[in-house]
């Protein structure tokens, strides 16, 4: 017999943004040659279509947004203990047996800084320890008021809110059998499970933008389809985000889910060789 045992200990951390799309938190501005094509004026609406580099170059932008980007912060650590078992039964065949155990602590947010989504009672949930929602630091104050949320705490949840999957036993055997002494045909076969680890891109950076965090505030020009008065930018380089003008929170948000139970994917594997 040749026994073998062993504990492995990983740690990841991931603090990228990795290429995920937000507004640009020093503003974005978008022109359409409406003001150089005369359409805050009566009567001259519609008769040119202006010149949207003109509007830029006068500092007259249609419309213009700016967001505030979160910085994902995040951490996990996987644990695997194993142990084999290889036993040379007789001059012609050897077994190997043994089993491995995997355990990936969930990813979390080392600022709590992620909304997840609880659809029986249709509430954001915010990783708070009380009872009682409190605007996070670095969130949005409208987005706060504009929906219902709840906390880890008042779901009877953990603060991280994930719960790890805690069932990944992995059993491994294998032989190897000489048909002849004179050792030039070998049978081999061998079975095992598997665990993959679950990497923080399969969703964990995307609800990190749920509200409120990475919020958007978008601001639009007022200007009249037919003014009967003329109308002057109301959007300028220099006033380039007017509170007056800026749109409401929208009534039904998108918001990404992750699955709280989270199961790393399995696979078996197994082959059966005659070699000659």
């Amino acid at each position: 017999h040749t026994i073998k045992a062993g504990f492995e200990e990983t740690g990841y951390k991931e603090d990228d943004a990795g290429g995920l799309s937000c507004a640009p938190p020093l503003g974005s501005l978008s022109f359409l040659g409406q003001w150089t094509g005369g359409e805050g004026w009566p009567g001259i609406a519609g008769t040119s279509p202006g010149n949207a580099f003109a509007d830029y170059l006068l500092g007259y932008p249609a419309s213009t947004s700016y967001g505030v980007n979160v910085q994902p912060y995040l951490l996990s650590r996987e644990w695997d203990e194993y142990v084999t078992d290889t036993w040379k039964a007789s001059s012609h065949l050897t077994i190997s047996a043994g089993v491995r155990y995997e355990y990936q602590r969930p990813w979390t947010y080392r600022d709590h800084n992620a909304t997840f989504f609880d659809i029986p009672n249709n509430k954001l949930i915010l990783q708070e320890n009380s009872s009682t929602p409190t605007l996070p630091r670095g969130a949005d104050p409208g987005a706060f008021a504009a929906y219902p949320f709840e906390t880890t705490k008042a779901l009877g949840a953990s603060l991280n809110y994930m719960k790890a999957d805690t069932n990944n036993w992995a059993p491994r055997m294998g032989f190897a059998y000489r048909v002849t002494s004179d050792n030039r045909t070998v049978i081999r076969g061998g079975y095992g499970v598997y665990y993959a680890f679950n990497a923080d891109w399969v969703g964990y950076r995307d609800i990190q933008f749920n509200a409120p965090w990475g919020a958007t505030n978008n601001f639009s020009t007022q200007l009249p389809g037919q003014p009967v008065t003329p109308y002057l930018p109301d959007l300028t380089f220099a006033n380039a985000f007017p509170k007056g003008l800026v749109g409401g929170e929208p009534a039904n948000p998108s918001v990404t889910m992750m699955e709280r139970n989270q199961i790393n994917p399995a696979s078996q594997q197994w082959n059966l060789t005659v070699e000659r």
